[in-house]
């Protein structure tokens, strides 16, 4: 039972991981204008809400950074 728990506790942990890296690239891509790496991003499970968790562009998303920038393709996308 306590191995079970263990290999339920690292995959889900590697789980986590994988979306994670999906969301910052959701965000890299908005910010860059990268719609490929946009696309990759939703591709693997990122969250389009998503939201930057600190610095000071706290709480923006991929769509704010797509919009605000005039990437407007990004935008119809997210």
């Amino acid at each position: 039972m306590k191995k079970a728990m263990i290999l339920l506790t690292v995959i889900t942990l590697a789980i986590s991981n994988v979306y994670a890296d999906a969301n910052k690239d959701l965000i890299q891509g908005a910010k860059n204008g990268n719609i490929t790496k946009v696309r990759q991003a939703l591709r693997k499970g990122a969250n389009i809400n998503v939201k930057i968790t600190r610095g000071r562009f706290k709480g923006q998303t991929a769509l704010m950074w797509a919009s605000y920038s005039g990437r407007t393709a990004i935008s119809k996308l997210l």
